[in-house]
């Protein structure tokens, strides 16, 4: 009868909990919280590769033990499975406004317009949704003044920039063009009239109102903004999925 070989099957353990974790991630939809949607086909075809490498281990677990010193390299990988585990569950915040700051959609996705002039001039009222957020966008960074005065609805979280009027803010949402470590915010500015209101850091709201431009300094160079003046806005549940991508 073969013995039991512990130190194998601690390995077995460590890819059974990480095979679990990325099942857990795809059922869930998590999986998008760290990699574009782009990439889910070949986390898929990694964990095929992990399911027969985590059989195959578990098959070493009935060798007979030996008595090599063991290898800790599976200890990263269960410090990655809890790290995750908890990124997961907890979401992503404005905190990485903090060290990344609000960019340009236009420069970050690299997309030329999409919209001719002829149709821009018609000033349709514009719904930006998350499907054609970076588009739409991309567009009207490249082309303020051709949507000015355009009505426009979008969705976002506030963030507070510096150097914007008390009664402005940035319409946020992360932009991801690979993975969470390429995330940043983007968005237009956004300006209510009311200045004694309220808006928190963070908070999600929907804002309809007509496009202005704004002069601002970015990345050391003079750029114009767009700018949603706001007719009205309404707070609104965090999506689960904070991310935007480019189609």
């Amino acid at each position: 009868m073969k013995r039991f070989n512990f130190n194998e099957f601690v390995k077995f353990i460590t890819l059974f909990l990480l095979s679990l974790f990325l099942y857990n991630l795809n059922a869930t939809g998590n999986i998008k919280l760290f990699i574009t949607p782009k990439l889910i086909f070949y986390v898929n075809m990694f964990q095929i590769a992990l399911i027969i490498l985590t059989l195959y281990q578990l098959k070493k677990s009935f060798t007979t033990a030996t008595y090599k010193k063991s290898s800790k390299v599976h200890l990263l990988f269960l410090f990655t499975i809890i790290v995750g585990y908890g990124a997961s569950k907890a979401g992503i915040d404005t905190t990485i406004v903090d060290n990344k700051g609000v960019k340009a959609i236009n420069k970050l996705a690299n997309v030329s317009g999409e919209l001719t002039a002829e149709e821009r001039a018609k000033k349709l009222p514009l719904n930006i949704t998350t499907e054609n957020y970076v588009a739409s966008l991309s567009d009207m960074f490249q082309h303020v003044s051709e949507y000015k005065g355009r009505q426009v609805t979008i969705s976002g979280f506030i963030h507070k920039e510096q150097g914007l009027d008390t009664n402005e803010f940035v319409v946020s949402r992360l932009y991801m063009s690979c993975c969470i470590a390429d995330s940043q915010i983007v968005g237009p500015i956004g300006r209510i009239r009311d200045r004694s209101i309220d808006l928190k850091e963070g908070q999600w709201i929907t804002v309809v109102g007509k496009i202005s431009e704004k002069d601002q300094v970015q990345d050391g160079q003079k750029t114009v903004t767009p700018v949603v003046v706001a007719d009205s806005f309404q707070t609104i549940q965090k999506p689960s999925d904070p991310y935007v991508y480019l189609k």
